[in-house]
């Protein structure tokens, strides 16, 4: 009794820390940011001490400071965070790990969609020119720095190719987008079962049919850009950003086998962070991650993995 009593004692004290953070992210958005990322994981480790919907009002409150002008963008930020953060929290507790990462993705994307395309308005450009124009005002300051950091030479060879970088980052902006939120979303979903230790990513499993939309867009993308059988780019397009949205969901696959791994053979955690860190690190191991997790479908490595152990 005195232990339950002590723990509804430190509900509150915690619950206003949670909303001193929260009101930080409203007020300083970009200082702030690698909180706001992680924010949604924040959420759902702090609303465990509580029942029903308590958890999400409570963290509305600071979404009142929207009143005053300066802090709507960072309020609008912080409300898309916080949901994402309570819809991590009924997929978690319902042990739906792909939807706690798909959903919140969805919705990170939409909002996003809708702020690129208020912005676009304004400035008078369709979406379109609005995302040519920010590639390459990103590009630019890709340039500063890397003019910085390499010779005169290779500086030149940068420039020619310039325009093909930009093309590709234009052609490929829907996977950059979709694969950028799932990260973060993949990220606060690691944190939250590695604090709450109630599921065991190791044994996540890509859903059947993305092997089914990894083919079939693979197959698309070859008739149309290299075959020529069919002539529409919009579809060719297409069936490039889902190929690479689907090799995600095989990189997280495959991260899960490595982990699975590690545990069986027991290996020092700071081993694994080097080891995962050389992984994000190195762009052709990455690959290989990625090749992992698509033939586990037919060889299920950890099943065999399990079985040499035992012998």
């Amino acid at each position: 009794m005195p232990l339950e009593t002590r723990g509804r004692l430190l509900h509150w004290p915690i619950s206003w820390a949670f909303l001193f953070l929260c009101i930080v992210v409203v007020i300083l958005p970009m200082q702030a940011l690698p909180l706001t990322i992680i924010l949604p994981a924040v959420y759902c480790l702090w609303s465990e001490r509580f029942s029903g919907l308590k958890p999400f009002v409570i963290s509305l409150m600071p979404a009142l400071l929207m009143v005053y002008p300066p802090f709507m963008p960072g309020t609008l930020l912080y409300l898309a965070f916080v949901v994402c953060g309570f819809l991590l929290s009924l997929a978690e507790k319902k042990r739906f790990i792909g939807l706690a990462i798909f959903v919140p993705s969805v919705l990170l994307g939409i909002i996003f969609i809708l702020s690129i395309c208020i912005l676009a308005h304004k400035q008078s450009m369709n979406l379109a020119e609005f995302t040519q124009v920010s590639v390459s005002h990103m590009m630019d300051e890709v340039t500063g720095l890397y003019a910085q950091m390499v010779t005169s030479r290779d500086m030149m060879e940068f420039k020619m190719n310039r325009t093909a970088i930009e093309n590709r980052i234009l052609r490929l902006s829907p996977a950059i987008l979709v694969s950028g939120f799932t990260f973060v979303m993949w990220l606060n979903l690691i944190i939250t079962a590695a604090i709450k230790r109630n599921i065991r990513l190791i044994f996540w499993k890509s859903p059947d049919w993305v092997l089914f939309v990894f083919v079939c867009t693979a197959l698309c993308y070859v008739m149309v850009e290299i075959a020529h059988v069919f002539q529409n780019q919009i579809l060719g397009l297409a069936a490039l950003n889902i190929f690479f949205m689907a090799l995600q969901a095989y990189f997280f696959q495959g991260i899960a086998i490595v982990g699975y791994f590690f545990d069986v053979r027991n290996w020092n955690k700071i081993f694994r962070w080097l080891i995962y860190l050389l992984i994000f690190s190195q762009v052709y191991i990455m690959i290989l991650v990625i090749g992992l997790g698509l033939f586990d479908v037919w060889f299920d490595f950890r099943k065999r993995m399990s079985k040499l152990i035992r012998r």
